[in-house]
This record gives C-alpha cells, sequence and structure tokens, in this order.
C-alpha cells in the first residue's frame, strides 16, 4: 500500500498547481457578501451564461483554438485572438515561476507554457499558454461580475479529457494562481461546495460556496482545523480511524509515538485514501473483525483487502 510520503509525493502537481481552468459554471449572489456558484454547463438555457451572442472575453477559459489534441467538448473552443483583455503571462512573471512545471521559448520575451499532470487515475494532462484575461461570472440576480486580469490556462493539448459537458478544470487549491487565491481579498479566502452524486441524473445541480455564503451552519454540522503548511497542500491532523468499537491511533504510525500535527492532505482528485503503511495491520484486522463477508482478490494485484 502506499504511504502517506508517496502520497503527498503523488499529490503534489494537483495540489501545488492549482491553476484555473476552463470552467463552467454561473454565479448566484447572496445578500450576505458572498456567492454561490451552481456547476451547471455554460451552455445550458438555466445558465446565465446562455447566450449564443456573447464574445469569447465574457466567458469563463475554455479550451483555445488551435486546438491541436482536444476531446469532444459540447462547448465551443475559446479563441484567444478574439478577446481583447487576452494577454500571454511572461516566462519571467511571478506566477509562471510558481508552477511546478512550466517551460520558455525564445528570448526575453517569451511567454509562458504550462504542464500538468492531475493524478486522478486516468492518466489525463494539459499544457497550452499561461495567460490573464477578464473572466465574467454570470448573475442570475444582477449584471455580471468581471474579474480583470484573472490568470488562466489556455490549453491546446489535452490527454485523456472524456467528459464532453465539461470544459476543464478549475483549481481550488492554496496556490498562487488557483481560483481561490485569486479570488482572496474578495472571499476573504473562504469557499465550501457540496456535490451531487455522480451517477445522479435530475435536474439539481452541484454547489461552490465563497466568502460569508460558504459557511456551513446547522444541526449536525461539523468542522476541523487545517494545519497551515510551506505549500498549496490541504494539511488537517488525522488523530485515529474508528472500525465498529476498536480505536486505531495513529501514533502508532509515528515514529516518535507521538501525534504529527499535519499527518494528512486532503486531495479531492484522488480516489482512494492511503494511509501510513505501519497503520495497515491494525486496520485491516479491525476491518475482518467486524465485516463478515468472503474474501475476494484484487485482479490488479494493487489491494490488500477486498469482499
Amino acid at each position: 500500500m502506499t504511504s502517506l510520503h508517496s502520497l503527498l509525493s503523488f499529490a503534489a502537481l494537483t495540489a501545488a498547481f492549482s491553476i484555473v481552468f476552463l470552467c463552467s459554471f454561473s454565479l448566484i449572489e447572496a445578500s450576505n457578501g458572498g456567492f454561490s456558484v451552481d456547476l451547471i454547463h455554460r451552455d445550458s438555457p438555466k445558465s446565465p451564461f446562455y447566450d449564443p451572442s456573447e464574445t469569447p472575453s465574457q466567458r469563463i477559459a475554455e479550451a483555445c483554438e488551435p486546438c491541436s489534441l482536444c476531446y469532444n467538448q459540447r462547448a465551443p473552443l475559446f479563441d484567444p485572438k478574439k478577446s481583447s483583455t487576452y494577454k500571454k503571462v511572461s516566462c519571467f512573471s511571478a506566477q509562471c515561476q510558481a508552477l511546478p512545471h512550466s517551460s520558455c521559448s525564445g528570448g526575453n520575451n517569451s511567454s509562458c507554457q504550462y504542464f500538468v499532470d492531475y493524478y486522478d487515475g486516468s492518466g489525463s494532462s494539459s499544457d497550452g499558454d499561461l495567460a490573464v484575461d477578464t473572466l465574467t461570472l454570470g448573475s442570475t440576480t444582477s449584471r455580471p461580475v468581471p474579474l480583470p486580469k484573472t490568470i488562466i490556462g489556455c490549453g491546446y493539448d489535452y490527454q485523456r479529457f472524456t467528459n464532453a459537458n465539461g470544459s476543464g478544470v478549475v483549481g481550488l487549491g492554496r496556490g498562487v494562481v488557483s481560483l481561490v487565491s485569486q479570488l482572496d481579498s474578495s472571499i476573504d479566502g473562504k469557499f465550501s461546495y457540496c456535490l451531487i452524486p455522480f451517477t445522479f441524473h435530475g435536474n439539481t445541480t452541484s454547489k461552490l460556496n465563497f466568502g460569508s455564503n460558504a459557511m456551513v451552519f446547522g444541526s449536525g454540522a461539523v468542522s476541523t482545523p487545517f494545519v497551515l503548511g510551506q505549500d498549496s497542500y490541504y494539511y488537517m491532523t488525522l488523530e485515529a480511524i474508528i472500525v465498529g468499537k476498536k480505536r486505531i491511533d495513529l501514533t502508532s504510525a509515528s515514529e516518535t509515538g507521538n501525534l504529527e500535527k499535519g499527518n494528512i492532505i486532503i486531495n479531492s482528485g484522488i480516489t482512494v485514501t492511503s494511509l501510513p503503511e505501519q497503520l495497515y495491520p491494525g486496520f485491516i484486522s479491525a476491518l475482518k473483525d467486524e465485516i463478515h463477508l468472503p474474501y475476494v482478490d484484487d485482479q490488479t494485484g494493487q489491494l490488500i483487502l477486498c469482499y
């Protein structure tokens, strides 16, 4: 099984890059100073973006023309030549230097090219130009909200992207060019989200909440603090795992025998949860004591315990 150290290395590019990519969402303003985002397709009649006459500069960034390798998305490609506010980012800019994988070609005036692996298990990746543009979020209650000089990724090459309803990925990490970081002064660094099941086929949409509207209240609501680190990960302190009535403390996986703060990261881009190797014997033993079902072999050879 993957150790926690391996998990941190494996997730590094996903969390550290956190660039704003090709998002499709609509803005709903709230009276308390925050706002929410419905995750519905931009070309849906339900979306405030739905306007056949709008220009590309009024849209959230999309896969860009000319696209050498793009997937079959339903939304039209974004043509940066038609945007008066679009500008490539210099290779020597702080934004370009903040990316773990960027490249440059040409002389002192060369522009920055990004490359990112998403490490979501699908082998998907993207590369293209790092740029700034004025992004406009449509509002259901008032006039659209412009976000000038927003850092975006204008992608020309996509590998293993298969969702035709989407236009790419939006970064919500702590990196300097993520959407959250770029909106920080407006949203006080706060956001939350509620995602409907992947298999849901109704009219309900997932939702992103920003600013004061991101606060979660009500009966049953619980919270746990993040531990600030030196990079863009979301660290938390995992104290124990409880299976049935048995508690497996994280101190058993520590070399010092003490609970290490910030011993786990939250990464929504990875399907499975990985734990320190020392924790697995006790964890698996507790599962076997609690789950009385026939065992089956994992055909991939990667998982220890399957039912």
